[in-house]
Order: structure tokens, then sequence, then C-alpha cells
């Protein structure tokens, strides 16, 4: 499955996980990600990010603009 996911700006998504990795690329915004046991990253417009199935992490909007994903699911 593909989706575009929208954040409003400051909002935080909170701790998940998916059964499938997903990979992602951020078209819009900044977005902080954290998967357990590594770093938090932080994407900028255009950057990508992959996440392994099963791995627990969270995610927020960085500023007041709206970030905008979209993620590919197997």
């Amino acid at each position: 499955a593909d989706v575009l996911l929208r954040i409003a700006g400051g909002k935080t998504l909170a701790a998940h996980r998916h059964s499938s990795a997903e990979r992602m690329i951020l078209l819009s915004g900044r977005l902080r990600v954290k998967y357990d046991g590594n770093p938090a990253r932080i994407l900028q417009t255009g950057h990508y990010a992959y996440g392994p199935a099963g791995l627990p992490h969270e995610a927020t909007c960085l500023g007041r603009q709206r970030c905008t994903l979209f993620i590919a699911f197997e």
C-alpha cells in the first residue's frame, strides 16, 4: 500500500509499529523520526528514510508547517 500522510506542524505521532517495512519520502516540512535503539534523525523535504517491520518508532513534525510524507508499505 502507498499512502500520503499529513501531520500538522508541532504534532507528534505516538510510538507505534507496522507489520511491514516502510519506505518514506518527506514531501514537505521537517520531521524528526526516532526508531527504538537508533538515534533520532531530522528529515528535510526530499529526504528518504527506511523503517524495518516491527520496530517501534515515533515522529514529530517540527515547526508550524505541515509535514507531508509519501510512505510505501510492502
